[in-house]
């Protein structure tokens, strides 16, 4: 068939708005109508998908649509359904797609008869799962075949039928069970056994023609959405999230800011701003937006002047500010004293440890003679005469902490900055810990006993190494009982603390 003749087999078969989609309104059906009016439209090339079963109707109809500009899809068999739904490899496409429809239209469970050259029907069940179906030949066929096959029996035509079939709805009568004639009773017979397999009380009959129709409609529109839904998952990667962890930063902080990294198969994975990683839901990445627009960036904190205090209180607030902070001696000890350390730290963690510890020691107790000098009075008198009694400052110096001296018997003893009478040694709390691991060197903690809870049960570990040859850096714990695993800076800060209140019972310390 010619080029020509085929455009016109396709003009006489679209319907009108098809037509005026694919031709033009108004426009004679040529191939020139077809490629202007393709240039008006936002996608050029018409979109055809077929279900087919029979090879030379979809070659047919492939030689017909390529007269105009358009895009030929058949569809296969995993469009509707997978293996896993149920699919077996030969089932035919246009029974997977009349069973979309049909699910598409009423949901599960679904039966689905299909008349034509065979006839077929298909099911699921209430979970969705193809459950299988039968295949038999169509009325035609069966009429045609006694014809073929017999002397005697009459060839029936399916404007027959459909004559016999209407005068039946028409005076409300069906065909009898028991025929009187030979014509009826080949009708009867096929009729018979259609209406046997339906016969199910458990299902409820609808008549439709274009089930195949909306299985392509449900599948198209279901791939759609796909595409819109990981393009707008895409939208979230860069925004900021916040998230509340059990573990402080050392401001006393347990809110962790962070934002989207990328789109992965479980969800979003998150970076936090302390390098950290972790990888949400979808669900629970709406919680973190929330958080964040709760929570907001960090804040640095400002000192406010209490309520209540006079003109005087609050001028003198700054000096009582300046007398809580380290002495800069001491500050510059403890820097150097660091960075001394971690270029000198041997291969033996433990002996590096004392030797660092009998450093800070030595020039601490330098430090606090140069503080006592400069905070005593040149006369004589008690520096904290001069203050109202309500008002006096703490004879103790703030954040200034203790350090082990090794004593001539070999027993450790604590060297303070003290003024005067060291103060009670004070216990240590959670933030200590959380301050001691961000502000000391990590190699420091090798050797250090920790704990961990498993299902309400305390487990006691050995920290064997620190390795940040990778980021983020980790610190490998070995537990008693053989297990291995590799702590983030969180999770030191959570062991210690569980050590701090559970390490009376560690047998092993």
């Amino acid at each position: 068939m010619a080029s020509g003749d085929l455009l016109q087999v396709l003009s006489r078969n679209l319907p009108d708005d098809p037509h005026d989609h694919v031709f033009g309104k108004a426009a004679d059906a040529t191939a020139a109508d077809a490629v202007n009016q393709s240039k008006r439209r936002a996608v050029p090339n018409v979109s055809v998908y077929v279900v087919s079963t029979n090879t030379g109707q979809e070659s047919f109809l492939k030689r017909v649509w390529d007269t105009v500009p358009s895009r030929f899809f058949v569809m296969q068999g995993d469009d509707f359904f997978t293996k896993a739904n149920g699919r077996y490899d030969t089932m035919g496409t246009d029974r997977l797609a009349t069973l979309t429809g049909a699910v598409h239209l009423h949901g599960h469970p679904a039966l689905v008869f299909d008349g034509g050259t065979a006839t077929t029907y298909s099911a699921t069940n209430e979970k969705g799962a193809i459950m299988g179906g039968g295949i038999g030949p169509g009325i035609q066929s069966k009429f045609r075949s006694l014809a073929k096959d017999t002397d005697a029996l009459p060839v029936i035509t399916a404007k027959e039928v459909l004559a016999r079939v209407e005068e039946a709805q028409k005076h409300g009568k069906p065909l009898p069970t028991f025929a009187r004639n030979t014509t009826e009773a080949i009708m009867v017979d096929a009729f018979q056994e259609f209406a046997l397999k339906g016969r199910n009380p458990r299902y409820k009959a609808e008549s439709s023609k274009h089930l195949i129709h909306y299985g392509i409609a449900c599948v198209l529109s279901s791939q759609v959405k796909q595409r819109r839904k990981a393009k707008n998952r895409n939208e979230h990667v860069g925004k900021r999230v916040a998230k509340k962890f059990p573990v402080e930063a050392d401001d006393g902080d347990n809110v962790f800011r962070g934002h989207v990294s990328m789109v992965v198969e479980s969800g979003y994975r998150i970076i936090y701003d302390d390098g950290d990683k972790e990888d949400v839901a979808e669900s629970e990445l709406q919680e973190l937006f929330e958080q964040y627009t709760v929570h907001g960036e960090k804040k640095s904190k400002k000192a406010a002047p209490a309520r209540g205090k006079s003109p005087a209180q609050k001028k003198s607030a700054p000096k009582e500010k300046q007398a809580k902070k380290k002495p800069q001696a001491a500050k510059e000890i403890e820097k150097s004293t660091k960075e001394k350390a971690a270029k000198e730290m041997p291969a033996n963690e433990n002996a590096a440890k004392e030797k660092v510890a009998d450093q800070r020691a030595k020039r601490l107790a330098a430090a606090e003679n140069e503080s006592k000098k400069k905070v005593e009075p040149s006369d004589g008198r008690s520096a904290s005469k001069a203050v109202p009694q309500k008002e006096r400052p703490s004879k103790k110096i703030a954040d200034v902490p203790s350090f082990p001296v090794r004593s001539g018997k070999g027993k450790s003893t604590r060297a303070s900055l003290d003024l005067k009478k060291p103060a009670a040694k004070r216990a240590k709390t959670a933030n200590d810990i959380t301050a001691q691991v961000n502000a000391s060197n990590p190699h420091s903690f090798v050797r250090r006993r920790v704990a961990k809870d498993f299902d309400g049960e305390t487990y006691y570990g050995t920290i064997m190494a620190y390795d940040d040859s990778e980021s983020p850096a980790f610190w490998h714990v070995e537990y008693e009982d053989g297990d291995e695993e590799d702590y983030s800076k969180k999770d030191l800060i959570r062991a210690l603390k569980h050590y701090e209140k559970t390490g009376k019972k560690d047998a092993n310390k």
